[in-house]
């Protein structure tokens, strides 16, 4: 299942334990894929720098450079093309919006009021932590959330990467674009709470 997870949800799962960490353990085994994109990465390393966040990660002994390093491993990077017209209120969740598009997700994470006042855009279901964890949970495969949704939308929205068509990996201390291979047991050494 691909899952597009807003930077809150993210950081919550990162940084605590709860359901968006479990989301993370999934993502982890490779039961989710998570797919992000230069947009929400930048907004990922921007929001661990405050104070308050910087504090946290100081006292678990994370890296935050290492911790993004290992969500680049693990996710599917899409610079997506923007919506064309405006959906949300918040130019940021238009950019989320816009993603679970272009990387065709089958759901939307997010603690967003504004987003999770939509419900669904062009097919993609937009759920709190919760009710992502127990749709996957119950065995709800890719194939039968893409046919619950119907077809994707005609308009092709994949984006480029790197300047090329497609997706590839992020590295997140450089912000270069690599083909890295999948390194789940990266994730949780040094810096998973």
């Amino acid at each position: 299942m691909r899952v597009v997870i807003d930077t809150n949800v993210l950081l919550s799962g990162l940084l605590w334990h709860g359901t968006p960490h479990a989301l993370i353990e999934q993502i982890r085994s490779g039961t989710l894929t998570l797919i992000s994109s230069p947009a929400l990465f930048a907004e990922l390393a921007d929001v661990i720098t405050r104070p308050k966040f910087r504090a946290i990660l100081a006292r678990s002994n994370i890296d935050p450079e290492r911790m993004l390093a290992a969500l680049g491993q693990l996710a599917e990077i899409v610079d997506p093309l923007p919506l064309p017209t405006k959906v949300s209120h918040d130019s940021d969740d238009d950019a989320v919006l816009a993603l679970a598009v272009a990387a065709q997700a089958d759901l939307v994470v997010s603690g967003d009021a504004d987003l999770l006042t939509l419900g669904v855009h062009a097919g993609i279901r937009i759920v709190r932590p919760a009710e992502a964890f127990a749709i996957i949970s119950s065995g709800g495969s890719r194939a039968e959330e893409r046919e619950r949704r119907g077809p994707p939308p005609s308009r092709s929205t994949s984006g480029t990467v790197g300047g090329r068509a497609g997706t590839a990996r992020l590295c997140p201390p450089h912000f270069d674009y690599l083909a890295v291979p999948r390194g789940d047991d990266i994730f949780c050494r040094g810096f998973c709470p």
